[in-house]
Parts: structure tokens; C-alpha cells; sequence
């Protein structure tokens, strides 16, 4: 691997295993918050959910954005207005890595977002905003 030194090897990549866990952690728990009852939290977690995810190399992206993708794009068929512009806000963040509107979307993430799209665009509320927000990226 190019380390003189196979215990630091070995301690990096044990410390970048748990990074990973508690990333898969912490977008579960997020995951949860896009049911939640209280409806003030459900535009925050997406908008975490979605920095969560741009925080990561791309290709780990794909990973764990299985773990949220579905909820997150069947968010944007929420009946709050809130809810589904904080959805759709944090899928042009992922799609576009964070880098704004009008930005290329990377390659492996619209790849992984496509089932989770189909899905998502099964339900009639929200399917317009939802087609206009992800159709220029594809």
C-alpha cells in the first residue's frame, strides 16, 4: 500500500470502517425523521440528508444513498408545500454534489437515483415539480 508503517495502515482503515458505520448511522436516523410526526423536522432532515451525502466521495455516494433515496424522492409527493420544496432542494444538491443549481449531475449518482425515481414518480402530487427539478440533469 506504500505505508512504512502496516499499523498506521491498519489503524486508518479501521478509523475510515467506523466513519462509514457512523455515516449509515446517521442517515438511518435521519431516514426516520422523513416520517416523522412532527412536520417542522421532516424539511430539516432532508436538508441534512442531503449534506450527509454530498460530504462523501462519489463513488461512495451511491452506497448510502440507497439507505435514504426512496423516502427522500417519495418526500417530494408530501401534502406540505415545505416538505416537498426541502425535498426537492436536497435532490438537486445530491445530484449536482452540492455545487448548485445549473452544475452537471455526476454520472454514478443519477445512476443510483434512478429506482428510487420511479418510485418517487408513482404519485401524482408533487410528480410536475419533481420531473422539472430532475430533467435538466438527465
Amino acid at each position: 500500500l506504500g505505508c512504512h508503517c502496516w499499523w498506521l495502515c491498519v489503524w486508518h482503515d479501521d478509523v475510515l470502517l467506523l466513519l462509514l458505520q457512523a455515516c449509515a448511522e446517521v442517515l438511518k436516523a435521519l431516514k426516520a425523521r422523513l416520517a416523522d410526526s412532527q412536520s417542522n423536522l421532516k424539511p430539516i432532515a432532508a436538508a441534512a440528508i442531503a449534506d450527509v451525502l454530498v460530504s462523501l466521495e462519489p463513488t461512495a455516494l451511491p452506497k448510502f444513498f440507497r439507505l435514504v433515496g426512496e423516502p427522500l424522492l417519495n418526500a417530494t409527493s408530501d401534502n406540505k408545500k415545505v416538505m416537498r420544496d426541502a425535498a426537492l432542494a436536497a435532490v438537486e444538491s445530491i445530484l449536482t454534489l452540492g455545487n448548485g443549481p445549473g452544475q452537471a449531475a455526476h454520472p454514478v449518482v443519477l445512476e443510483a437515483m434512478l429506482p428510487a425515481l420511479a418510485s418517487a414518480l408513482m404519485h401524482p402530487v408533487g410528480r410536475t415539480e419533481l420531473l422539472t427539478c430532475v430533467a435538466p440533469y438527465m
